[in-house]
């Protein structure tokens, strides 16, 4: 596999450089500003890109929107500071086509088992299809968000790599009036989850915030999951964090946020499983199905990474398009 190395500290680059041939690997060539990336990424044609997205000349927005539209490649972005101004940039990167996030861990390379866990994440994002994938525009002026107190069924979104530009899409199609609750569980490295509520909630028509413990779900509310905790909901209508061992290697877990709502709304719980790595979610999505309630996946040729939606469509009754999906969850919601 070769990977671009998109970063302007020779020392970081050269740390990565080391870790990505010792995992078998090959380094084609380390850019030291954004615009070099765009350039090398056309000439070399990498299989992924670790990508800074404080860069000079060209930050790493720019250059992923770039590198999207021409010469679409799986990237990989990096950021020392997940929970300021370089996570919120990185989240926006997510939107322009990046397919993961990860924070630069505070001493490089770090512990053997983080070494391998971030080998790992390169060989597995550097085998994904991507598409041409054009910003455009930033987002349309977002109508007032409002939440209406009516009773209705309680709507459970399970995804991973791919997952924030999906839910996004699916979120500003859906009316400010939605009458359902939404919970979120969206695999994404330590650090990001504040960022990625806050950008969800600046571009759709609904609330959107972290989950607390202890809150009520309330119609027209999406709650994402934490990253440090399971978020499930009970048969009292509330979120209960759970701290417990991570399920499937994952905590928050989608598998148990999905028997959650088996066992709390039963019949009056969707499940929907899109995008994503691995089969988290696959089995919740099975006891939901089990307990009467509505299931849905992702279809391939929408999903950025057809792994979670291709194990959880045993369980689905449905099989739908990410254009499909606002309106099939409108539908179900009223």
């Amino acid at each position: 596999m070769r990977v671009l190395i998109a970063e302007d500290s020779i020392l970081f680059a050269e740390a990565i450089s080391d870790v990505i041939r010792t995992g078998g690997m090959q380094v084609i060539g380390i850019a030291m500003d954004g615009r070099r990336a765009v350039e090398m990424c056309a000439e070399l044609a990498p299989d992924l890109i670790t990508m800074d997205v404080r860069m000079p000349v060209m930050d790493g927005l720019q250059a992923i929107e770039e590198i999207m539209a021409a010469t679409p490649t799986p990237i990989l972005v990096m950021t020392a500071d997940p929970r300021g101004e370089s996570g919120e940039m990185s989240i926006e990167a997510l939107r322009r086509g990046a397919l993961d996030v990860i924070a630069k861990p505070l001493e490089w390379p770090g512990s053997p088992k983080e070494v391998a866990a971030f080998q790992e994440r390169v060989r597995l994002l550097a085998t994904i299809r991507v598409v041409r994938h054009v910003a455009g525009k930033r987002e349309k002026p977002v109508p007032q968000k409002r939440a209406i107190a009516r009773k209705n069924r309680v709507i459970g979104i399970a995804t991973s790599t791919g997952g924030p530009p999906a839910l996004a899409a699916i979120f500003q199609g859906l009316s400010a009036d939605f009458p359902s609750a939404i919970v979120v569980t969206q695999h994404i490295a330590e650090g990001f989850a504040v960022n990625l509520a806050k950008w969800l909630n600046s571009v759709t028509p609904l609330p959107v915030r972290l989950a607390r413990d202890g809150e009520r779900v309330a119609p027209g509310v999406v709650l994402l999951a934490p990253d440090h905790a399971h978020l499930t909901v009970t048969t009292l209508g509330t979120i209960a964090l759970e701290t417990g061992p991570p399920v499937d290697g994952h905590r928050p877990s989608c598998t148990r946020m999905l028997q959650s709502l088996a066992k709390s709304y039963g019949r009056n719980a969707v499940g929907l499983v899109l995008t994503g790595m691995g089969r988290d979610g696959a089995a919740g999505l099975a006891e939901l199905r089990a307990a009467g309630g509505i299931t849905i996946t992702q279809d391939e040729a929408s999903s950025a990474v057809f792994g979670m939606p291709k194990v959880a469509a045993a369980s689905a009754q449905h099989v739908l398009s990410l254009d499909e999906l606002p309106r099939f969850l409108e539908t179900v919601a009223r």
